[in-house]
């Protein structure tokens, strides 16, 4: 009985998500929050990445191909970028970044022609459990690109609290 309970914790732990993606009204969403004392938040969001395109007035915003060095495994030899929108709130000290309708464009790397755009909801959301999948290799894919995305949206002395 002991060995079955280690056994149990041992798989619980080897599919525990360290990323920020969850589920939202069937969409794939990357939800970070961070803490700052900084003015002018959305304005340093603005200038963090030379293709961030934040509307004026507002909190919303789009990226259009972000070239990421994140691939997922069935993407050999192909040039992989990323277009996402997303929307900065407010509250309490914290900027919470809420990026959305993140569409993966695949290309031959000597090619400026797309293959094809893949939507991550479509791939990236167990279709039984309504939840981010499981799946070893696409949760290494959506981990690189926490990373990446936390590295986007982080303005300067801003700490990730969630």
């Amino acid at each position: 009985m002991k060995h079955t309970i280690f056994l149990f914790l041992i798989s619980i732990t080897a599919f525990s998500q360290n990323h920020h993606f969850k589920v939202d009204s069937k969409e794939l969403i990357c939800e970070l929050t961070f803490k700052s004392d900084a003015s002018d938040i959305l304005k340093k969001i603005d200038t963090n990445h030379p293709k961030i395109n934040l509307e004026q007035p507002g909190s919303l915003g789009t990226a259009n191909n972000l070239s990421h060095s994140c691939v997922a495994d069935y993407l050999d030899n192909q040039s992989v970028t990323l277009n996402l929108n997303f929307e900065v709130f407010f509250e309490n000290g914290n900027y919470t970044v809420i990026v959305y309708n993140l569409i993966t464009l695949v290309s031959y790397e000597d090619s400026t022609d797309y293959l094809g755009k893949y939507p991550l909801t479509k791939s990236y959301i167990d279709k039984k459990t309504n939840l981010v999948t499981t799946n070893k290799h696409k949760m290494e894919y959506l981990d690189c690109l926490d990373l990446y995305l936390i590295k986007l949206f982080k303005i300067e002395n801003a700490q990730l609290v969630n």
